[in-house]
């Protein structure tokens, strides 16, 4: 069973993380770790951190779909709990992926 099935079926209440800055600098930095000066960038400036979705849900657990643009590349994250990873996916299913989470999770609106 999924996280999307264990959220589906709880009647705890899921909270949109994507406008707390603590958590989502947190997931950012995170990120940044993982990416390689010179191949995924020359230049931290103009760095852009996009969340498709960043909530708290069962058991507290952090879970989040992101990606940060860089001056060189565009790498995609996801983040379960205290683990980040960067994803090998493109524009297409990282959309494809976002939209499934809010379709399955009406009660939070889609930024």
């Amino acid at each position: 069973m999924g996280l999307f099935d264990k959220l589906k079926k709880s009647k705890r209440k899921i909270i949109d993380e994507s406008n707390n800055k603590e958590v989502t600098e947190m997931l950012g930095n995170s990120a940044l770790r993982l990416l390689d000066k010179d191949k995924d960038y020359k230049s931290l400036d103009g760095l852009k951190c996009i969340f498709g979705y960043c909530i708290t849900g069962i058991d507290k657990k952090i879970e989040a779909l992101y990606k940060i643009e860089t001056d060189t590349c565009i790498a995609y994250f996801q983040a379960i709990n205290d683990k980040v990873i960067r994803l090998n996916i493109d524009e297409k299913v990282y959309i494809s992926a976002v939209e499934f989470f809010y379709n399955n999770n009406p009660q939070l609106k889609n930024n």
